[in-house]
């Protein structure tokens, strides 16, 4: 059976049974205490798996072990080879199941590439494009309670023109800011790979707890960025936001000599699972990409132009210019 994306169930892709998935239909994944991570955290996927490594890319993916082993679905070589399994890495508490069938990201690709004047006829009605497989990605996101105290000097412009000048106070002041899942890409492809990278907004409070049925028939990246690394980028993101905060709470232009003491608590995570559909494809020698988000339908990909088209509009432009230098000199001609 596979998991049917949008109706939260599996179906029998023989005798068309369909199975609904409780998990999904529960309330939000819950997050776990970053303390007590390796005691609570589960190591189990559900189902007994195999990691498969691209040869050529390096990506490592975490498939069901009675799935044969097909094509990367980062760069869509075939070229895969049994990985060791890592009885270290957490599994996934929580998934953000593929919303978008594939169907559907079939027709979104081609809303998309139709709006590329420039693309050829033949990309624009998909007859090129390769088989999309859908992927879910590594992410961490975190819960912390924070607490900031500061002061420092504040700068207000004053006058206008040549008299502006910067007018600065003392102040000091606090706040508590409750952060709600600050997410960090569980993989260096996410971070790197521009692809994923542009379509990798999601709702992560739509997160619902990990089931292993809800990624029957689909992939999913082993993370490569682990917990306590995660938790460090998380931590310098969050100080960013909490300055800016500082900033806003007191509506400077300009802030000097900041100084400021936080506290975090009651720290939480989740290690959650995202869609996004893949494809790649060659024309005419050269390889191009499209990657979907699998939860909201973004499209981003590049595209062969096609110098036809570009001479037709360049034509076109031309004829258009010519025609009406031709009729503002009649209308000058008249004019006389």
């Amino acid at each position: 059976m596979f998991f049917d994306p949008g109706w939260n169930r599996l179906v029998c892709q023989y005798c068309g049974t369909k199975k609904d998935i409780d998990e999904l239909y529960e309330d939000p994944a819950e997050e776990i205490s970053i303390s007590s991570a390796r005691a609570l955290a589960s190591r189990n996927w559900g189902v007994d798996t195999r990691n498969i490594r691209c040869a050529q890319c390096g990506a490592v993916t975490v498939n069901d072990a009675l799935q044969l082993a097909g094509c990367c679905p980062f760069c869509g070589s075939a070229t895969v080879v049994p990985a060791g399994n890592d009885n270290e890495q957490l599994a996934p508490n929580a998934v953000i199941p593929f919303l978008v069938s594939k169907t559907h990201a079939e027709m979104y690709f081609k809303q998309w590439i139709s709006k590329r004047s420039m693309a050829p006829s033949d990309i624009k009605d998909g007859s090129k494009i390769g088989d999309f497989q859908g992927v879910y990605i590594p992410y961490w996101t975190f819960d912390v309670n924070t607490a900031v105290s500061y002061q420092g000097k504040f700068g207000y412009e004053r006058g206008s023109g040549d008299n502006r000048y910067i007018k600065y106070y003392k102040k000091e002041g606090s706040f508590q800011k409750f952060v709600d899942d600050y997410p960090i890409a569980g993989s260096w492809r996410a971070i790197n790979d521009p692809f994923i990278k542009k379509v990798s907004q999601y709702n992560t409070g739509e997160a619902r707890p990990y089931t292993s049925e809800a990624l029957a028939g689909f992939v999913a990246e082993q993370y490569s960025i682990g917990l306590e690394d995660a938790w460090k980028q998380a931590r310098q993101g969050i100080l960013h936001n909490l300055e800016l905060q500082i900033k806003n709470n007191e509506a400077a232009d300009v802030v000097s000599n900041l100084k400021y003491n936080y506290q975090f608590s009651n720290i939480k995570f989740k290690y959650v699972l995202v869609p996004v559909w893949l494809s790649s494809y060659t024309y005419r020698g050269k390889p191009y990409r499209i990657a979907i988000n699998g939860q909201t339908g973004e499209v981003f990909g590049n595209w062969p132009r096609s110098f036809k088209i570009l001479f037709i509009i360049l034509g076109i432009i031309g004829g258009a210019t010519m025609l009406l230098v031709f009729m503002m000199m009649i209308a000058r001609g008249f004019g006389r």
